[in-house]
C-alpha cells in the first residue's frame, strides 16, 4: 500500500503539467518564450515542464512530431519524441527550393517562406522567384549547376528583402508579434 505524500510533496509532485524533452531544454531560447522546466537528473530523456499561458501541444500526423503552439495558434516548436528525443524552435522564415512547382525537370521556383501562420495552414510565400532550367534528363550536369546558381541568387534577393523588412530575421525569437505584417501584406495586394 503507497503513502499519501505530505502536502507539501504533493505541491512539487504536481508543480508541471508537460513532459518536454531534456535535450535543447537547456537553450535560452525555450526559456525566453516563457517555458518553465522542472528538474532532471542525468540519463532523463524528458522532463516536466510548462508551458507558457494559452500554449498547447498538438500532434502533427503527417510529420509525426509535436507541435508546440502559441496562444495566437502559430506552430513555434517542433518536439521529437521518438528516436533522438529533441525540440527545436521553429525559426519564422526559411529559404527553400518549392518542390510542388510545376515540373521539376524544367522549372525552379525558390521561395521566402513565412511560419506566422495558423497551424495547419501552408507557410506564407513572401517573396519567391521563379526559373526555367535546361530538361534535366537530357543535361543534368547544366540543370543541377544552373539549380544551385539560381538558388545562390533567389538566397541574395531574399535576405536582401528580409533585411530591408525585418532586420533580426536570423533570431528565431524576432518579429513574431508585430504591426508591420499587416502593412507589409497590403502593400503586396
Amino acid at each position: 500500500m503507497s503513502q499519501e505524500p505530505a502536502s507539501d510533496e504533493w505541491e512539487v509532485l504536481t508543480e508541471y503539467a508537460v513532459e518536454l524533452p531534456v535535450d535543447g531544454s537547456q537553450d535560452s531560447p525555450f526559456h525566453t518564450l516563457g517555458i518553465e522546466f522542472g528538474p532532471f537528473e542525468r540519463g532523463d530523456k524528458l522532463r516536466m515542464s510548462n508551458l507558457p499561458k494559452g500554449w498547447t501541444i498538438e500532434y502533427s500526423e503527417p510529420h509525426r512530431y509535436h507541435l508546440m503552439v502559441d496562444d495566437r495558434d502559430r506552430a513555434r516548436v517542433r518536439v521529437h519524441n521518438k528516436g533522438h528525443v529533441h525540440m527545436r524552435i521553429i525559426p519564422r522564415f526559411s529559404i527553400s527550393r518549392d518542390v510542388d512547382f510545376g515540373d521539376v525537370n524544367h522549372n525552379a521556383r525558390f521561395c521566402l517562406w513565412d511560419a506566422n501562420v495558423k497551424v495547419g495552414s501552408p507557410n506564407k510565400v513572401r517573396v519567391d522567384k521563379e526559373y526555367t532550367l535546361p530538361s534535366r534528363k537530357r543535361h543534368p550536369k547544366i540543370h543541377e549547376d544552373r539549380c544551385r546558381t539560381y538558388e545562390a541568387e533567389a538566397r541574395g534577393i531574399f535576405i536582401k528583402w528580409l533585411q530591408e523588412h525585418y532586420p533580426k530575421w536570423e533570431d528565431d525569437l524576432a518579429h513574431w508579434d508585430e504591426d508591420y505584417d499587416t502593412k507589409i501584406d497590403e502593400s503586396r495586394t
